[in-house]
């Protein structure tokens, strides 16, 4: 696969996503106001921080990550989510959709803003396998008046009762083990309605990355000092006092201590091995003009290109 031919060709199934800060500001996530709520949440109902794979530092900063501009999160593509999910209400084929796995409410968001701009009001199902981004994007819903089913599972032992319009994750292959990919990929086709679509964005990269322990040390220690003078620049109170902020910060800055190499070829391979065909895949900013990402942990974003698929059935 040729990924300038499959941007070329990609407005053949895909309406031309428009400006990323456009949708942004249509949004508008009420982020001044769930960043507070997604931190005590966080705090009260993930996993200990001791616990393996414990996401509580993750959940309690990301909303403040998100306000201090430290990561575009769904800035940098959601508004290519937006416009697949209106293209699917236009054709008015989009009664149910599902999410697999989500930092906080912001693929809710866009997904329910295209679907609105389509004319379509679908039940969204959101799978985590913490209650704390559950709980989130049930704040979201009751406050914009949407249908959100909400299951806590691990995404891979997920199965629904119902086929799907629209399957979405952002951000999510990376961090599932490499050996589970190829049956996150079968999860996903086993999801869709017969005309449904599959989305989904990730970085792409050929090497591994991995620092030594006073390099890693450096970089944390960054990622937190950014943080904070980014929110102060802002005028943006902290939910705590600021040294255990920054420990959150640190803890967050380190739940991954190395990134393996995904080549497309690997995606490819696995969608083709799950009986999906990828109508699109191209960088996200060939999709969205403007667009722009950027790291909120010790990695930089230079390892590769973020990514944007839709997949269907083959």
């Amino acid at each position: 696969m040729q990924v300038s031919t499959m941007a070329a060709e990609a407005t053949q199934h895909l309406d031309r996503a428009i400006d990323p800060d456009a949708v942004a500001a249509a949004i508008a996530e009420p982020l001044m106001d769930s960043a507070p709520i997604a931190f005590q949440t966080a705090i009260k109902r993930c996993p200990p921080m001791d616990a393996p794979g414990s996401c509580r530092a993750y959940h309690a900063v990301w909303q403040y990550l998100r306000l201090g501009e430290r990561t575009q999160s769904l800035r940098v593509d959601g508004s290519i989510y937006a416009a697949a999910a209106e293209r699917l209400a236009r054709m008015g084929t989009l009664r149910r959709v599902l999410v697999t796995a989500t930092a906080d409410y912001s693929m809710l968001a866009h997904l329910a803003f295209g679907a609105r701009r389509g004319g379509a009001q679908p039940t969204f199902h959101i799978v985590d396998r913490c209650a704390s981004t559950l709980e989130l994007n049930r704040w979201y819903g009751d406050r914009m008046g949407l249908a959100v089913e909400l299951t806590q599972s691990d995404v891979l032992a997920f199965k629904g009762n119902q086929a799907y319009d629209l399957v979405c994750a952002h951000s999510f292959v990376s961090w599932v083990p490499v050996e589970d990919r190829p049956a996150l990929f079968k999860v996903w086709r086993g999801s869709l309605s017969d005309e449904g679509r599959l989305c989904f964005s990730t970085r792409v990269w050929q090497d591994r990355y991995r620092y030594d322990a006073e390099e890693m040390n450096e970089r944390v220690e960054q990622v937190a000092s950014d943080t904070i003078k980014a929110l102060a620049d802002r005028s943006i109170p902290l939910p705590c006092d600021p040294l255990e902020f920054a420990d959150l910060l640190k803890r967050y800055g380190r739940r991954r201590e190395e990134h393996l190499p995904l080549p497309l070829s690997d995606i490819e391979s696995w969608a083709s091995g799950a009986g999906l065909f990828l109508e699109v895949a191209a960088p996200a900013a060939e999709l969205a003009a403007g667009a722009r990402d950027a790291s909120p942990g010790p990695f930089p974003i230079s390892r590769g290109p973020r990514m944007w698929f839709q997949a269907r059935a083959a």
